[in-house]
């Protein structure tokens, strides 16, 4: 009997300034004897080229001189999908996966004949973090989250080149939660797979309030980049806002009661204030940008 056809599958990267997470990355990916046959591609736009990391493990390369995290991603991509691989994995340079990582998206993808499977992303085991962290759960991402930080996409699901990751999202994020959206109302099938890990790197950035404040202002700011991309009219776009900052605002208030509970009530609180808040201002047209070269991100 035939063996079955090895299936190759493109690593799509975005890097920006983060050369020791870039290198422990490559090395594991490179290192997993589990993995299927890869083909890893970086595209890069920070301020210090990683043309030498990328030659140092054999990898394709690409230099962006535009800032932004979606002409990153979309060239990363394009990268991928003119290498001609069935399949297409994503990961983000501050992270690092779990032996059997792509076995695991790729056997739940042709098992379960999904065109696109994600997996869970859980912060260093070795990091020291504080309690608050813990229980108000900001660093894991388990079942109902997916993205581009642990993401295996069919290549014959993709939207057609120029139709990847929206321009509306370039400075502010949510690039990945909206292409998967236009995929999967395509009728693409996503799949949850668990043991298809992958750990993240805890800065000390991440260890501060601040971090989820800016998270919260994010998310405001990437819900209303959205809406203008799938061109939302401005009276049902004014309606979602104002809705979605009511109930943000709603909840901050619920955790400021429960702030003598845990210290991350008083996070969370802020957080959902700061999404209000930039729900509107987006709304009246303020420009956040989260993505670029001198953002911390």
């Amino acid at each position: 009997m035939e063996s079955p056809p090895r299936i190759s599958v493109g690593v799509a990267l975005s890097t920006c300034d983060r050369p020791a997470y870039l290198r422990h990355l490559l090395a594991t990916l490179q290192n997993d004897p589990t993995s299927p046959e890869i083909v890893i591609y970086v595209a890069d736009n920070g301020h210090a080229s990683m043309q030498e990391i990328a030659a140092e493990f054999g990898v394709q390369y690409r230099r962006i001189d535009a800032p932004g995290i979606s002409v990153s991603r979309n060239a990363a991509l394009d990268m991928a999908v003119s290498g001609g691989h069935a399949y297409i994995a994503f990961i983000d340079d501050d992270e690092w996966p779990a032996p059997g990582w792509l076995a695991a998206l790729l056997e739940t993808a042709t098992r379960q004949k999904a065109q696109l499977v994600g997996g869970p992303a859980l912060p260093d085991p070795n990091a020291t973090i504080p309690q608050w962290l813990h229980e108000g759960d900001y660093l894991a991402k388990g079942p109902g989250n997916y993205g581009t930080y642990n993401l295996l996409i069919e290549t014959a699901a993709l939207p057609p080149r120029g139709e990847w990751f929206s321009d509306h999202c370039n400075l502010v994020g949510g690039e990945d939660d909206e292409m998967i959206r236009r995929i999967r109302a395509k009728g693409a099938r996503f799949v949850y797979c668990e043991a298809a890990l992958v750990y993240e790197h805890v800065p000390p950035s991440r260890l501060h309030p601040s971090r989820y404040v800016r998270n919260g202002l994010r998310q405001g700011a990437t819900a209303v980049a959205a809406m203008r991309f799938r061109g939302v009219s401005p009276l049902r776009m004014w309606q979602r806002i104002l809705a979605r900052a009511s109930r943000k605002t709603a909840f901050g208030l619920y955790h400021l009661l429960l702030i003598p509970t845990g210290y991350w009530h008083l996070v969370q609180a802020r957080k959902d204030f700061a999404t209000a808040r930039s729900l509107i201002l987006s709304g009246l047209g303020k420009r956040y940008v989260f993505y670029s070269r001198d953002a911390d991100h």
